[in-house]
């Protein structure tokens, strides 16, 4: 049993899970759909693949997330990623099937398209700081603009680590954006959400 004091819920939620080489496996996910989750705007740091897979980063660590035949696998993470950040990033134990459940009982036809239209849509935990910037930056800006501003942003001003041979950043803290003016942060090319930064 897990109880969630945030939204006031109990619940127990299963997950089958198989570690295979690098590979976090999620047995059978039916309510995760990564291009519902990583392309309805609520996050900016997950870029999808020619392979149809996501990759992005959060919380200072990367990893590469796809579907396949129902299962959810998490490409080179550790188990301890996992546990550390993936899992709760993800809300991985929110049961989401019977959330929609609840909000289609009462037979409520635009609560049921709703439920269909994004059937495999989760809310992502984010770093609090990350959101509120992505926010100031999402100002008149479309997903596109603002995932180039991000990635600037973070490539300029962001902690960098490996993963799978190829470096990546971390969202920079607010303490290395304290450190910055107007000028250094010309690099992102935004100009109301440089302002704000």
């Amino acid at each position: 049993y897990t109880i969630d004091n945030k939204k006031n819920l109990c619940y127990t939620y299963f997950m089958d899970r198989i570690i295979r080489n690098n590979d976090i496996i999620l047995r059978s996910q039916p309510d995760f759909e990564p291009e519902h989750i990583f392309d309805c705007g609520q996050c900016f740091r997950f870029n999808k693949n020619p392979d149809g897979s996501y990759t992005g980063t959060a919380f200072g660590k990367t990893t590469r997330i796809s579907k396949e035949n129902g299962d959810v696998i998490l490409h080179d993470t550790t188990p301890e990623d996992f546990e550390s950040v993936w899992r709760s990033y993800l809300d991985l134990g929110y049961d989401y099937g019977e959330a929609k459940r609840r909000l289609t009982q009462g037979g409520d036809k635009v609560m049921e398209e709703a439920t269909r239209y994004g059937e495999g849509i989760r809310i992502l935990n984010q770093e609090l700081w990350e959101t509120l910037i992505s926010f100031i930056i999402s100002a008149s800006n479309n997903i596109p603009r603002i995932k180039k501003i991000i990635e600037a942003l973070c490539l300029n001003f962001g902690e960098p680590h490996e993963y799978c041979g190829s470096l990546r950043y971390a969202f920079p803290t607010p303490e290395r954006l304290a450190n910055e003016n107007l000028q250094s942060l010309g690099v992102i090319r935004a100009e109301i959400g440089r302002a704000h930064v």
